[in-house]
């Protein structure tokens, strides 16, 4: 069960307009041990203005390391937590457990109702966690009464059970999606092969990686390397192939992965897949389309932005003029004098579908190199509020740090994006352009796979036992 609010008294005590409101959740385990927790807050944004960049976790660190993330959704009534809790000794019973805090600020005098949805919560049964009660249930405290002015009541408009019916009306929009996400068909993001993508996922991803740091020998690595290959089996991969737990599709298993995957879960990011043709005369273009979706295939937020990074290993003029002659370049300087390339910004021909044009008449790059950045939707408040889809970094292809400035590049960036040691492409264009600019393959890179449709296919292919845990296998179609 999740509760908001203070364990005695008023759980919300009555503030002025204009006052900021701290409201702590709590959460009762069960005297389990939390290892994550995914709750939806309902309110009306009429009344109350979330403070998003103020949503954090009150986990001590003697209890355990959180990583939280939060979102607002586009309707702007809800707010959205996802936290996984390594090495948790988080548990509470009848009065549950400080687990996090949110802060709104009062616009106008009423009586509103706060209320949400416990969405999942796991214990930390090891290498499989389990639920700690039911999966998307109402909080047991109802909605909570917030009262901003004085001497005020609006008893007029509640039901007879005390809630508010626009409050019950929200919660049951919120139950619709939630049942959708459940029943549509998975395409992406699963780590555990369960046919759903939550909580258990980012906590099967810092498993696998804790489990690879010991090189699969203690209780947890044998049982997740047995998972794995259960995995494997059912989805009909080589043994060395764990695709599946590298969503962001950088051929490395990492921490940021599971964070990502946290991300998606709020809907702060979404999965990404680029696709490139180069096109024949006369239009001597190289198509570069970029597609972002969830883990069901639905759109992405209206706002978000997508930007695409050209790099080469040495500098060639016409490619250089022929970026400058590209409308939707942002940059060509890179931070380094010995990073060739540039950053252009990807039109969206509709939603989800972005689109960058480049023109590669008689350019003679034996390489090309593609990466993605993509950029949230600006009412994601969190830093960095951009992710990078590049390629294995255990050995750079571009030696240099990158680093695009946040003012020059503008589009509400938080910080510099940067690869301070360097980067690999997410994708190289192999001979991009010859002279007479003949056709060559079209070629489509995912989180999970990469395949040259015409010539070859790709798989993206990770050793259990290795602890650098990368390799590329090739086989012909």
């Amino acid at each position: 069960d999740v509760d908001l609010g203070n364990i005695t008294g008023v759980p919300i005590p009555p503030s002025s307009i204009g006052e900021v409101l701290t409201i702590p959740i709590r959460i009762n385990t069960g005297e389990k041990q939390l290892a994550a927790y995914n709750i939806l807050i309902v309110f009306d944004p009429s009344v109350l203005v979330p403070l998003l960049e103020e949503v954090k976790s009150l986990v001590p660190q003697s209890k355990g390391s959180v990583d939280l993330r939060a979102s607002l959704s586009t309707s702007g009534d809800q707010i959205t937590i996802a936290a996984v809790i390594h090495n948790s000794k988080v548990s509470g019973s009848t009065e549950g457990v400080l687990v996090a805090q949110l802060r709104f600020v009062s616009l106008r005098a009423d009586v509103t109702l706060i209320s949400g949805i416990a969405s999942q919560l796991l214990d930390t049964t090891i290498g499989d966690p389990q639920e700690i009660g039911l999966v998307d249930t109402v909080f047991q405290a109802g909605t909570i009464p917030v009262q901003i002015g004085l001497g005020l009541q609006r008893k007029n408009r509640l039901a007879p059970n005390g809630n508010d019916p626009s409050v019950d009306m929200k919660l049951n929009r919120s139950h619709k999606v939630q049942r959708q996400r459940k029943t549509n068909t998975l395409i992406r993001g699963d780590a555990n092969c369960d046919g759903e993508l939550n909580l258990k996922d980012p906590i099967r991803i810092n498993d696998y990686i804790a489990s690879r740091n010991t090189d699969f020998q203690t209780s947890l690595g044998k049982l997740i390397a047995s998972k794995v290959s259960e995995c494997q089996t059912n989805l009909g991969l080589a043994s060395d192939d764990v695709s599946f737990l590298d969503p962001d599709g950088s051929k490395l298993i990492e921490g940021i992965d599971a964070t990502f995957l946290l991300d998606v879960i709020v809907r702060n990011f979404f999965f990404a897949e680029i696709q490139y043709e180069r096109m024949d005369w006369p239009s001597c273009t190289l198509a570069i389309t970029v597609s972002l979706f969830n883990e069901v295939g639905g759109k992405p937020r209206n706002e978000t932005k997508v930007l695409v990074d050209l790099a080469s290993q040495k500098f060639h003029s016409t490619f250089y003029n022929n970026l400058l002659a590209t409308t939707s370049l942002i940059t060509t300087y890179k931070g380094s004098p010995t990073l060739y390339g540039g950053l252009v910004e990807a039109r969206q021909v509709e939603l989800g579908i972005f689109q960058v044009n480049l023109s590669v008449a008689d350019v003679q790059v034996d390489s090309m190199g593609l990466s993605v950045i993509q950029i949230a939707d600006p009412t994601a408040i969190m830093s960095p509020n951009w992710k990078f889809f590049s390629g294995l970094d255990d050995s750079p292809a571009y030696n240099s740090a990158l680093i695009y400035s946040a003012s020059e590049v503008g589009l509400g960036l938080s910080s510099n994006i940067s690869r301070l040691h360097g980067y690999s492409p997410w994708i190289t264009v192999h001979e991009p352009a010859t002279q007479g600019c003949g056709y060559v393959s079209s070629t489509t890179v995912s989180a999970t796979k990469t395949s040259i449709t015409t010539t070859s296919t790709t798989r993206i292919s990770t050793t259990i036992l290795s602890r650098t845990s990368s390799s590329l296998s090739f086989s012909s179609t």
